[in-house]
């Protein structure tokens, strides 16, 4: 006996169930199998990326020179190269920097303005891509801060004093009261006398020499504010924001001295007089 009408329909319609199954097995493998390749080709691409990018941090108080170098190591940009970028005014048009001086005799007329940070940067990249990024950044911080800035100073000379503060202050705490100090001492027309001012021409921006000798304070260099009144002739190495910040809104006091406590957290100890700053030495040195 044969099937019958409805029997046949029946059987013919699970076929179709069947193979409409396959189908969409067949398709949900197919759309796995190509997110798995687009997720295998994404990792690829996020891989070469990552081969040919670097992080590179530059702390506060980085000179150009320290920047070079790590620059150099990371396969970014020869040091060379760099500096020669960090000399260039003529490449950039921003406005602050028309208060560097055409005559200045500083080591790298862009010291100072390149803003120390965080950044990701395609390895191999022309070393004045490298500046102009940094530049960039300080730009940024600069759009701020010369709305506070009512100290009279021009950018270059903010940047400079800054610089200092950077070099001498190890805590947050104290970079606005060492500002002030250095304001003080301008005020009243007395020589910064700061180590910082020596060490950067002697190391040759380096700061690998940890004592400054008493012979070492007779360096000839426009930087050196133990023999030059006034500010050093330029920024001796790149603030960070804080030291920014504290150089555009120093902190009000009397103080005209300072000298590091025995804590060893590069905490300071701050006079009036220089009496009192020598009473200060002698009890510390007990």
């Amino acid at each position: 006996m044969g099937l019958s009408f409805y029997e046949k329909k029946k059987k013919s319609k699970k076929l179709w169930i069947l193979l409409l199954a396959l189908v969409i097995a067949a398709l949900g493998t197919t759309c796995w199998m190509f997110k798995v390749k687009k997720e295998e080709r994404e990792q690829a691409a996020r891989k070469k990326q990552e081969e040919r990018t670097v992080r590179i941090t530059i702390p506060e108080g980085y000179t150009a020179e320290l920047a070079a170098k790590k620059f150099e190591q990371n396969d970014v940009c020869k040091a060379e190269d760099f500096l020669k970028a960090a000399d260039d005014l003529d490449s950039y048009s921003y406005e602050w920097l028309k208060s560097v001086p055409e005559k200045a005799q500083v080591s790298y007329k862009l010291q100072g303005f390149l803003f120390p940070d965080t950044y990701e940067v395609y390895k191999h990249t022309d070393a004045k891509k490298i500046v102009a990024m940094m530049l960039d950044n300080f730009n940024t911080k600069w759009e701020q801060l010369s709305k506070e800035n009512k100290t009279g100073l021009t950018p270059y000379e903010i940047v400079t004093l800054a610089s200092v503060v950077e070099r001498e202050a190890k805590v947050d705490a104290e970079y606005a009261k060492i500002s002030g100090v250095i304001y003080n001492r301008l005020d009243k027309k007395m020589k910064l006398q700061i180590d910082a001012t020596v060490l950067y021409p002697l190391t040759k921006g380096k700061y690998n020499k940890k004592r400054t000798l008493y012979k070492d304070l007779e360096v000839d260099s426009p930087y050196n504010t133990y023999k030059n009144q006034g500010l050093p002739e330029g920024p001796i190495c790149n603030p960070g924001i804080n030291a920014l910040k504290a150089a555009v809104s120093p902190q009000k006091h009397s103080y005209l001295y300072y000298h590091t406590d025995k804590t060893g957290k590069g905490t300071h100890i701050f006079s009036e007089t220089f009496s009192q700053h020598e009473e200060s030495l002698k009890n510390q040195a007990k």
